[in-house]
């Protein structure tokens, strides 16, 4: 699981972000807004999920990576 995740992390709703990205960064951000939608890697719209990726996208513009782990 840890090989998708460097897969996944290398790309954003845009595309691919960096060609040479092999790193995973991990940043603690904490939001006072509540996400407008959340949806998982397919695009379609979804619950809060434990140990699956899910994307949130804020009234901002911003989108963030998520898995919570158990």
């Amino acid at each position: 699981s840890q090989e998708i995740w460097k897969f996944i992390s290398r790309y954003d709703l845009n595309g691919l972000i960096d060609c040479n990205s092999t790193g995973v960064e991990f940043n603690t951000i904490v939001k006072s807004n509540k996400p407008r939608k959340i949806v998982n890697v397919l695009g379609e719209k979804s619950k809060e999920i434990r140990n699956k990726l899910l994307f949130y996208i804020f009234d901002d513009g911003t989108v963030e990576r998520k898995i919570i782990i158990e």
